[in-house]
Formats: C-alpha cells, structure tokens, sequence
C-alpha cells in the first residue's frame, strides 16, 4: 500500500507545481498583427520567402545577458523543407546528412544604434530587427523585413523536428508596414 501511495503522489506532484504564470504564459511564437513577434530563445523559429526556408536559432548573449543575443541561420535554397538528406550509407542513420543547399552563418546583435549589429539580425539576404525582451525570449519585427515573409506558427527544440514535417497550411503570412 505505502509503495502505491507514493507511485501515485510521485505521478501528480509534477502537475501541483506548475505555477499560474506558467499556465497563462502565451504560446511562442507570439505572432502580432502588425508583425511583431516575440520567440523563445535556444528553440528554432522558421521563416518561409521566396521559396526559400529559414531557419534562426537565438540565444541571448552570453556576456551581455538580455541586452544582446547570438544567434545561427540556415538557408535552405532547394524550395524543400528537407534540412537533412538520408546518407548512401545504409548501415548509418538515415536523414544524417545536411542538405548541400544550406547555406548557414552566425552573428551577434545588441539593442541600439551606438552597438554592434545595431538590433538586426543578418541572416543570409534578409535582415530581421530585434529586440530585447528576456533572458527567455526576444522580439523580431518581421513586418519591417522588405520580402514576403511568412513564419511557421510552432518553434522546435532541434531542427531535425522541424525536417520534412511541416504543414503547408499552417504557415503564417506577415504583413509589410508602409
């Protein structure tokens, strides 16, 4: 009897600690009307222009804090979602190997004119405006990028999740400001 007690108080203690905050905290991405969108940092936030996928992985910075973030793009050109290619190999895991149409970089970023980056993001031909928000979270301003952007309404802890699994319809259209 003591053992299926503590089985089960094991089984609900997770779900009595979850805090208030926690459960009216919004779902990231925050998409606004006006393009604004706040993200998660360390999770990957796609982007979909002219054919072309983007994937950002954001993190604040490490010696500024939320004052500044680092961050690493991946272009995926081939007009597919596919980040990964299976490998030839059959004794290897399959989808191990990087598509040869990524092209990716890093950069850094700081809120402000007077810093370095400026508070955009350069990733690949577009550049994204940021924000600080938290040590959690950040905010893109992709009403100002100059394509037509969309941005997948989900963000994804490795970007393998995110390979050859996207629903088409789900994307979200960003509207330009004027």
């Amino acid at each position: 009897m003591r053992n299926t007690i503590l089985i089960c108080m094991a089984m609900v203690a997770p779900a009595l600690s979850t805090s208030a905050d926690e459960l009216d905290a919004p779902k990231l991405p925050e998409i606004k009307e006006s393009g604004s969108t706040r993200v998660a940092y360390h999770r990957f936030t796609l982007l979909r222009y002219n054919d072309t996928l983007l994937a950002l992985h954001i993190m604040p910075d490490p010696q500024m804090g939320s004052a500044g973030i680092v961050y690493r793009w991946f272009h995926l050109t081939d007009g597919s979602d596919a980040f990964f290619r299976p490998d030839p190999n059959p004794r290897k895991r399959p989808d191990t190997l990087a598509n040869s149409s990524v092209r990716t970089s890093t950069g850094e970023t700081y809120e402000g004119e007077l810093y370095l980056g400026s508070g955009q993001i350069k990733s690949g031909p577009i550049k994204i405006e940021w924000s600080q928000g938290s040590l959690d979270s950040g905010w893109l301003y992709l009403g100002k990028v100059t394509a037509d952007i969309e941005i997948y309404p989900q963000q994804f802890e490795k970007l393998r999740d995110a390979d050859g699994t996207l629903d088409n319809s789900k994307w979200v259209r960003i509207k330009h400001e004027k």
